[in-house]
């Protein structure tokens, strides 16, 4: 079950689920339609993020957007290695869940 509260924190929550490479944890993060954005590969592949940072741009009662600066480790999943990700992040019944997320 991911973790209640903010946008703030579920984002960093969802950091932390893919730091331990708990998949099903890091996957539970997201709302149904968008789970297809965890499909990365096994677990062990995936990159670790260091000294993430994570502030909340913008947020609605139902709409959140949270960017986070990091530092990205090389991995089978991750070609490319990036310093930074937007957020997105949207209010329903299981409270804040993700639904997009990516460079900009």
């Amino acid at each position: 079950m991911p973790a209640t509260g903010t946008p703030l924190q579920v984002t960093v929550g969802w950091f932390k689920a893919i730091n331990a490479q708990d998949a099903q944890l890091a996957t539970s993060y997201f709302t149904g339609d968008a789970r297809y954005m965890m499909e990365w590969g096994p677990a062990s592949d995936w990159s670790t993020f260091r000294s993430f940072r994570c502030m909340t741009v913008s947020a609605t009662p139902t709409n959140a957007e949270v960017h986070c600066s990091f530092n990205e480790s090389a991995s089978p999943s991750e070609g490319n290695p990036a310093s930074g990700w937007s957020v997105d992040l949207r209010h329903g019944p299981e409270g804040w869940l993700i639904d997009n997320y990516g460079q900009g």
